[in-house]
């Protein structure tokens, strides 16, 4: 499916788009931290946030600023630039997933 750019229609495909980031964020913090085998509590701890903004940021309730990201970054011992390269990746694999079930 193609959308134009025009009035609403580019809003919805932006807002489609910030979402799937959004969800893939949270599942590549999610599957990290599981690899890990660190708990939310222990990671919002290493990170200097509260529990519930790390579980909001695992459900895609949330969004992290860039100090925040670097910050979860450094937890996870890895680059910030591999983080959010695995986040393109997996947003990605999501947008093709789902343009093939349309």
């Amino acid at each position: 499916m193609r959308v134009r750019k025009c009035g609403w229609l580019s809003i919805v495909s932006d807002m489609e788009r910030d979402e799937s980031l959004i969800v893939a964020f949270a599942d590549e913090l999610r599957a990290r931290r599981s690899a890990l085998e660190l708990s939310q509590e222990e990671l919002a701890h290493m990170v200097g946030v509260n529990r519930t903004y790390m579980a909001k940021l695992e459900l895609a309730q949330n969004q992290p600023t860039l100090t925040v990201l670097q910050a979860i970054a450094n937890a996870l011992a890895v680059p910030l630039s591999e983080l959010l390269g695995a986040v393109a990746v997996r947003q990605r694999r999501r947008s093709a997933s789902t343009r093939s079930r349309k």
